[in-house]
């Protein structure tokens, strides 16, 4: 089935000095300029219509011969949005530039001011006017309404057009004398933070800009999407302790008689802070059914507060692989899931055996880890956005817990070890195990080299406790064989899976009469 995109749009202002009268208005949207362009691959804009930076992708056809161009955004989504000074939508043309055959274009209309690049697929849709469907050549649509907007959406993943043309009823219309604005931001403002006691956030230092100029007196307003949890209050952001989410902050140029109106928004997150190790681990244990439910933003900063002043702790790295990243207190553990740079040194990885810890307070700020902290089919972790710690030494011991099959709940995501496991079966990556006639569940997580393993054979396992939805298992990080399979199993290594057929005494056989037989590693009888 076709997967229907979702278009973000290109606003489209439009053409400046019309003359004021009543006859038609035509919009003609050429993309010639682009058509060499396509060579490259590259998103750009086209034209001084554009109002927003990623327009219009433009690229070659596999061949390298045919040239056309997508209406196509950075993400992967396509669309254009025209709009007109005042007056009635009377059609749509699309001239394509490629046959597409395979495709159709919904057009729709409305008299609703889009200030965002969602709203044509979001509340504020509009009217679906109709649909146009691509032969390669034109098609053109007529309108009955009252609409000064169009937008397009095609069920493809891109329009292929050499030209758009929209005509209005121009009764009404005026000319646009304005100059257009934008906002810049100043680098160095606040895009995340921990809120605390009586905490404020400074606002970015905004310039209302007329191209490259700035517009001399202009001044913004502010707003919070947010203002339960983030309100400003006399030109800061004063956000609740404690509070955590994502606020839209956004600041607003009202215009003049010479200047268009503009804004800028940017995001500002909010993270529940953790100082102690244990405290992140006890409230992620917890019953509560937000960890299971996306989590919330969360930061954690290794150590204690004494008399209003941080102070630094330490917490052992016991196990560390790819995007996983273990860390225990001693007592506590978690699983950290991300890659993660090490302050000083983006190529030093996390290690084993590393005791980290964090600077309060360098030339450069606060060391944290940053992300979101929830559970993951019922195991907790904490997914890093970034993570900026400090290796104090290198080499310290790992100690894993020997353990029962039925302690496994109790040691998630600390590092264990089951003796007496007799191996049974494999199905894929996992691995099922006789611990003492109880079924242990192992997931091969980090790629272990399993192909020697017997089936029958027993062995110590060793990894890191974990739970899937309901089921407590282990990641597996190593075995050691401590016992031979019984005479006539260990020959036929559980990994095989051909659907060749098995006796006791290790036989291939073709027949089978009453008695027990192994297939791809699982033993049954016939009776």
């Amino acid at each position: 089935m076709n997967k229907i995109l979702r278009f973000s749009f290109v606003a489209l202002m439009a053409m400046m000095g019309m003359n004021v009268s009543a006859a038609d208005v035509t919009d003609e949207l050429t993309w010639d300029k682009l058509l060499e362009a396509g060579k490259s691959n590259t998103y750009q804009d086209f034209s001084e219509k554009t109002i927003t930076s990623n327009a219009v992708y433009s690229g070659n056809a596999s061949s390298g011969a045919d040239k056309y161009i997508q209406l196509r955004t950075k993400n992967n989504n396509a669309g254009i949005v025209t709009t007109s000074s005042g007056g009635k939508l009377k059609s749509v043309t699309i001239t394509f530039n490629k046959a597409t055959t395979d495709r159709s274009i919904d057009i729709y209309g409305s008299n609703t001011a889009y200030t965002a690049a969602s709203d044509l697929y979001g509340d504020n849709a509009g009217t679906k006017l109709g649909t146009i469907a691509s032969n390669g050549e034109s098609m053109t649509l007529t309108v009955d309404g009252d609409y000064t907007f169009v937008g397009l959406r095609s069920t493809k993943d891109a329009i292929y057009v050499d030209k758009i043309t929209i005509v209005w009823d121009g009764a009404g219309s005026t000319p646009e004398t304005k100059t257009a604005t934008s906002i810049e931001f100043a680098e160095g403002y606040t895009t995340r933070c921990t809120p605390g006691k009586d905490e404020t956030v400074a606002l970015p230092e905004a310039t209302v800009m007329a191209g490259e100029t700035a517009v001399v007196g202009a001044t913004v307003t502010w707003a919070s999407s947010n203002e339960e949890i983030a309100p400003i209050v006399d030109g800061v952001i004063k956000p609740v302790n404690g509070s955590q989410g994502s606020v839209t902050i956004t600041a607003t140029y009202a215009g003049n008689d010479n200047y268009k109106a503009s804004a800028k928004s940017y995001t500002l997150k909010l993270y529940k802070g953790y100082v102690v190790f244990a405290e992140l681990v006890k409230d992620l244990n917890s019953s509560n059914e937000k960890w299971d439910n996306g989590g919330e933003l969360a930061s954690f900063w290794m150590g204690d507060l004494v008399d209003g002043e941080f102070k630094s702790g330490e917490t052992l790295v016991t196990y560390a692989n790819g995007n996983y990243t273990y860390l225990s207190d001693g007592t506590n553990h978690m699983l950290f899931f991300g890659k993660a740079s090490v302050f000083g040194n983006d190529e030093q990885k996390l290690k084993a055996g590393d005791k980290i810890t964090m600077d309060y307070g360098h030339e450069q700020g606060f060391d944290a880890i940053w992300g979101t902290a929830y559970r993951y089919n019922k195991l907790p972790e904490f997914k890093v956005e970034s993570m900026v710690v400090r290796v104090k030494s290198e080499n310290n011991a790992v100690n894993y817990t020997t353990i029962s099959v039925d302690q496994l709940g109790n040691y998630l995501n600390a590092p264990i070890k089951i003796e007496s496991a007799q191996y049974d079966s494999i199905n894929g990556k996992n691995l099922y195990f006789n611990v003492g006639g109880v079924k242990l569940a192992v997931y091969n997580q980090f790629s272990v080299d399993t192909k020697n393993m017997e089936l029958g054979a027993t062995y110590t396992l060793s990894g890191m406790g974990c739970v899937y939805k309901t089921t407590n298992q282990i990641y597996l990080t190593e075995f050691v064989k401590t016992a031979d399979a019984p005479a006539g199993v260990n020959t036929i290594s559980a990994a095989k899976k051909n659907g060749a057929i098995y006796n006791l005494a290790g036989q291939r056989v073709q027949t089978m009469s009453r008695g027990l037989y192994i297939k791809d590693g699982k033993k049954f009888i016939v009776k």
